[in-house]
C-alpha cells in the first residue's frame, strides 16, 4: 500500500509530532504539514505567516471599539494560493487542537480578507484566521495545535472540507502580528 493510503495512525502522522505526510482519516484525506513548510493540496498551497493569541483586538477601524475574546484569540496569518482552475468565492477554515475542532471567529472579518474574494486561479493572499477559543485550550494552541484548511473544491467557488483537508502546525510558527496592534497581551 503506498505511502499516502495509509492510516494516520498507521503514518503516525498527528498534531503534535513533526512528521509531515498525507495520509487517511475518517473517509479524507488529510495532509500535514510544519510551520514553515508549504502545504499542498489539490486547491490550494498555503504557508503559515505566524500565530499567537490575544485577550483583545485592536480596533480594525475607528469608530468600533477593540474586539474582546469570550476566552483568548488564536490568531493565524496564513498565506494561500488558488491551486484550482475557477476563482476561489471563500476558505472555511479550523482550528484542530488535540480531538477538538474550533470554527473561526465572526470578528475575523473585520480584519481584512474582506477584499481577496473571488481568489482568481494562480492568485494568492494572505489571510487573517482568528479563533475565539476557551482559555485552557488556547494554552496549547501554539504547542499543539493546527489551522485545518479545505484541500477540495465545490461548485459554487467554495473550498471546503468534505474530501480533502491540509493542516499545517503553528508550533514553530513566528508571532502573527494585527494591523494597529501595539503588542501581543
Amino acid at each position: 500500500m503506498p505511502v499516502g493510503d495509509r492510516t494516520c495512525a498507521q503514518q503516525r502522522l498527528d498534531l503534535t509530532g513533526a512528521r509531515e505526510g498525507s495520509c487517511w482519516q475518517d473517509g479524507r484525506r488529510i495532509t500535514v504539514a510544519n510551520a514553515g513548510t508549504v502545504l499542498q493540496t489539490s486547491a490550494l498551497r498555503a504557508k503559515l505567516e505566524g500565530a499567537s493569541t490575544r485577550q483583545v483586538l485592536p480596533r480594525a477601524e475607528s469608530f468600533l471599539e477593540p474586539e474582546r475574546a469570550r476566552g483568548r484569540f488564536v490568531v493565524a496569518r496564513v498565506t494561500v494560493t488558488n491551486q484550482t482552475t475557477r476563482p476561489v468565492n471563500s476558505v472555511r477554515s479550523s482550528l484542530v487542537i488535540g480531538q477538538n475542532t474550533y470554527a473561526e471567529s465572526s470578528a475575523g472579518f473585520r480584519y481584512g480578507d474582506r477584499d481577496i474574494y473571488p481568489l482568481q486561479p494562480g492568485g494568492s493572499a494572505t489571510l487573517t484566521l482568528l479563533y475565539d477559543i476557551p482559555q485552557d485550550a488556547a494554552r496549547t494552541a501554539l504547542q499543539q495545535g493546527a489551522v485545518e484548511l479545505p484541500g477540495s473544491t465545490l461548485d459554487g467557488g467554495g473550498l471546503f472540507d468534505r474530501d480533502e483537508v491540509g493542516r499545517i502546525r503553528l508550533a514553530g510558527a513566528p508571532s502573527a502580528k494585527l494591523a494597529g496592534a501595539r503588542s501581543d497581551d
